[in-house]
């Protein structure tokens, strides 16, 4: 929306012309008027699930858990113009018209997916979705809901990719179990699992040993921000478990050979 929002504004309640709370201001644009809402139906949501944590812990406070679920696939919506240029039959066009409201606009297609995730070989960035356990989706909030109230559950996705009808089973992924919630500080350095949106951003697999700053030890040895840690002390590194267990092996000093690679060399081990 244009309304001119700036910095500082961020949570506040966007309210209508008739006094209702209609969404909180998520961001804004600094170079424009553009302000960026976030709908009230996730805030409810969330706010249900910690009522229903108070109200269940009479005598103790007890950390309240809101599923989140992910599939670590990307989606953007694009106006049926677009969709029929990725090739989406006009019969299937039809079908998702006649289901969705009078003002819908478009559809849902994958934008990207990330390696390993649970849509990795499945889905590839311009599918275009038309059913989610059989239910037509063109909108966020229904297909974010569904994984939400489905994290470790099959869910039936029905698209089509080039004019061809595909339909896949994927196991809905809990989204807090590929967030990290700890990391390791060595000589300055800070060293954490890759989260799912980095992992997004780089096109590398979740959990993968990340450098998010190199400190002392790591900057002498030319090794930057964001890098990848693969072998470490000629072994094979594939989670800061394996890291941590070969670091505490070492003697105070010590040189050791260290490899790792970086989002804009992907194919180069350094």
């Amino acid at each position: 929306a244009a309304s001119g929002t700036k910095g500082g504004s961020s949570g506040s309640p966007v309210i209508d012309w008739q006094g209702r709370a209609v969404a909180l201001n998520a961001g804004c644009n600094s170079s424009s008027a553009s302000a960026f809402f976030f709908p009230l139906e996730r805030v409810v949501r969330a706010l249900t699930f910690l009522q229903k944590g108070r109200d269940s812990c009479q005598d103790k406070w007890e950390a309240v858990t809101i599923p989140r679920g992910t599939i670590q696939a990307t989606f953007v919506h694009k106006g049926f113009d677009d969709t029929r240029r990725l090739g989406l039959q006009s019969e299937t066009e039809q079908l998702v018209r006649h289901a969705s409201p009078p003002s819908e606009t478009g559809m849902l297609v994958v934008e990207s997916v990330v390696p390993g995730g649970p849509a990795c070989k499945h889905l590839e960035p311009g599918d275009v979705l038309v059913r989610m356990n059989g239910e037509v989706i063109t909108q966020f909030l229904k297909m974010e809901t569904l994984f939400d109230d489905s994290v470790g559950q099959n869910v039936e996705l029905e698209f089509e990719r080039g004019g061809t009808s595909l339909t896949v089973q994927l196991v809905v992924e809990d989204l807090h179990s590929i967030t990290p919630n700890y990391f390791l500080e060595v000589s300055g350095a800070v060293i954490h699992p890759l989260s799912y949106q980095q992992a997004r951003n780089f096109r590398f697999n979740c959990g993968l040993v990340y450098v998010s700053e190199p400190g002392y030890m790591l900057y002498r040895a030319g090794v930057p921000r964001h890098a990848i840690i693969k072998r470490f002390a000629d072994e094979d590194i594939s989670n800061l478990k394996d890291f941590i267990n070969v670091l505490s092996k070492l003697s105070r000093g010590a040189r050791i050979p260290l490899e790792y690679i970086n989002y804009k060399d992907r194919h180069r081990k350094k």
